[in-house]
């Protein structure tokens, strides 16, 4: 299992969480990559994003899957990718980032996609 850390700004809850930590794991045929962390915000504004994040689940890659599942209050944002395999991960993240964007910092994503390591690596 390899990870893949970037730091992130929330604006809106004027946080500064160190960095973002996504799983990446698979079998020969299949892929997976998962960012999941805990926030601490009103239940309003978690049913709000995930109202926006379910008008948003038609993926950009036709042939895979992207979930998005998010906890009331205190609780956990969990968004995730399960595809198959010989996709560039900076594809991948794009698409999570995406799936996801009230949780990523654009500036926060791009340095992450400038690494060689990460632009390059398919899984």
């Amino acid at each position: 299992m390899r990870m893949a850390r970037v730091r992130k700004y929330d604006e809106e809850m004027h946080a500064v969480p160190d960095h973002f930590m996504f799983r990446i794991s698979g079998t020969e045929e299949k892929t997976s990559v998962e960012y999941e962390e805990e926030f601490l915000t009103s239940e309003t504004r978690f049913n709000e994003i995930g109202k926006t994040q379910a008008d948003r689940q038609k993926s950009r890659f036709p042939d895979d899957r992207f979930e998005s599942s998010y906890a009331n209050g205190i609780g956990t944002v969990r968004v995730s990718f399960t595809g198959n395999r010989g996709v560039c991960l900076s594809r991948v993240l794009n698409e999570l980032a995406f799936q996801a964007k009230c949780f990523f910092n654009d500036e926060a994503v791009s340095e992450l996609l400038e690494d060689t390591s990460v632009r390059d690596t398919w899984i």
